[in-house]
């Protein structure tokens, strides 16, 4: 309790009480031996799931509740980081759980190697924890440079942008003021490829130490076409970072093969928003609109698009 931590957890917290228990249970019974701090954010939830957390926080003093408005999940990740004191921050969601050495083998991994972000496998678990798939595709464990697995997370196959099964150095957060865009979803398209840039060496272990829990009530569970705006306007943020770092003419094949799958990708989704109200129609309308957009995102013409154009796109 008196010590500072070596790793700060960030969980955010916003309806999720039948999840939380398990959540919390795992990462307070992490076999490690350093301390390690637990931030729970109370994102405005409306249900018992902070009061859970609470009780928690009673129990355990390396855990810490903190409250807030609702702002998304990007709000509460970005207030967890603010509070973290930890040289490594790990994320959690509150509806999904942890290995007992989830905390251990990652950080391990981090002081063996020097990498600035670790990452692991995970398994899709169904929302009553009882059966488990292990990812199918995943990158080949071992040390590699930045550049190598930042085209690898472009490539979006092996390597997926996800913020939940990775390790980071803190620093790659407070050294280069990256925080997740408040106010549209699939934040981590952007953030990842970020963090991925600015670190030195990035560590893959075999184990599969997160569980992923796929429930019908989550942002992959339910979709609308403000969803599919969001998701768009990632991809579009991340080549503004290219140009920013003067980096996208190296990486323009790679940003290429990722619109192809992220187009492949929105049709998936807008075809799951008219399955999920029949009253979406014009699905094709739509997805050749969003098509149009993403070509522009990739191309030359992107100098002279509307910088306005994703504020209505699929309105």
């Amino acid at each position: 309790m008196n010590k500072t931590p070596v790793i700060s957890v960030i969980v955010p917290i916003y309806k999720t009480e039948k999840y939380i228990d398990k959540c919390l249970r795992t990462l307070c019974s992490q076999d490690i031996s350093l301390p390690y701090e637990i931030i729970a954010v109370n994102d405005g939830t409306p249900d018992h799931s902070a009061d859970i957390a609470r009780e928690y926080a009673k129990r355990f003093g390396f855990i810490k509740v903190i409250d807030r408005e609702n702002g998304g999940l990007s709000a509460a990740r970005n207030t967890g980081l603010a509070a973290a004191r930890g040289e490594f921050v790990a994320f959690v969601d509150s509806d999904d759980f942890v290995a007992y050495d989830y905390l251990s083998k990652l950080y391990g991994a981090a002081t063996d190697t020097g990498a600035d972000i670790v990452c692991c496998n995970y398994y899709n678990t169904s929302e009553d924890g009882e059966h488990a798939i292990k990812c199918v595709l995943k990158p080949v464990a071992g040390v590699y440079p930045s550049k190598v697995m930042l085209r690898c997370l472009l490539h979006d196959v092996t390597l997926r942008s996800y913020v939940w099964n990775k390790l980071f150095r803190r620093s790659l957060f407070t050294e280069h003021n990256i925080l997740f865009p408040v106010g549209i979803k699939f934040e981590d398209v952007n953030v990842m490829p970020q963090l991925f840039y600015y670190s030195h060496t990035i560590t893959v272990i075999k184990d599969h130490l997160y569980n992923y829990v796929r429930r019908s009530g989550s942002i992959t569970g339910s979709l609308k076409k403000s969803d599919v705006r969001d998701y768009i306007e990632s991809y579009a943020r991340l080549r503004r970072f290219f140009e920013s770092e003067n980096i996208f003419e190296q990486n323009r094949l790679n940003y290429y093969l990722l619109r192809k799958k992220v187009s492949v990708t929105v049709f998936g989704m807008l075809v799951r928003c008219w399955v999920g109200d029949p009253a979406n129609t014009h699905v094709f309308g739509n997805y050749k609109t969003a098509r149009d957009v993403l070509k522009v995102y990739s191309s030359d013409k992107y100098y002279y698009a509307d910088n306005n154009s994703l504020s209505v796109i699929l309105k």
